[in-house]
């Protein structure tokens, strides 16, 4: 199968480093990501369990996954409470959205990864994840500093040269016109 969605490297990254520490988050998402609803023969069909989220979702260009909350922390052996606060954080950071949508038989939480674009398993089919969107905005942010950053070091470092050559260039003005006068 052809991929269609590229794995980006943000181990240069802090903040990327400090959410692959923390296993616990990293892991509700990557549980999530393994639950997406993608379109398959058996979800086109009206009596599938994953059906609703396929057509309300994925056709309209969310990757979404569902689950409880009990469920998460049940598959994954982690306190329930736990899990909502995770996904609190992990919404709060905009790595996932969460939809509350009340049914007759409860509350159901979906969670919204990402987008997807065109036809499914066409060669213009893309996904575009909100965790990699995140970190690819910190990335960019961090080269804008780093550039800003240089830019004001290159103009000091010109301003230093300049005032260099201005007081070498006054100190030979000075040299000729001692040599001047001392030819009169």
């Amino acid at each position: 199968m052809e991929q269609h969605y590229k794995v980006y490297n943000y181990y240069d990254l802090e903040e990327y480093r400090k959410w692959v520490r923390n296993h616990t988050k990293k892991m509700i998402y990557e549980f999530l990501f393994f639950g997406i609803i993608r379109e398959s023969e058996d979800v086109k069909k009206w009596s599938h369990p994953a059906h609703y989220t396929y057509k309300k979702y994925f056709k309209n260009g969310l990757l979404a996954s569902r689950y409880s909350q009990e469920r998460i922390a049940e598959y994954l052996e982690l306190d329930r409470t736990y899990v909502s606060r995770c996904l609190n954080v992990m919404e709060k950071q905009g790595f996932i959205k969460i939809v509350k949508e009340k049914r007759d038989i409860g509350i159901i939480n979906y969670y919204i990864l990402g987008e997807c674009s065109e036809k499914f398993n066409t060669a213009k089919y893309r996904e575009t994840y909100y965790l990699d969107e995140y970190f690819k905005k910190l990335r960019r942010d961090q080269e804008d500093e780093m550039k800003a950053e240089a830019e004001k070091i290159r103009e000091e470092a010109g301003a230093r040269i300049l005032e260099r050559l201005r007081t070498e260039h006054n100190v030979v003005e000075e040299e000729i016109e001692r040599i001047r006068r001392s030819w009169k």
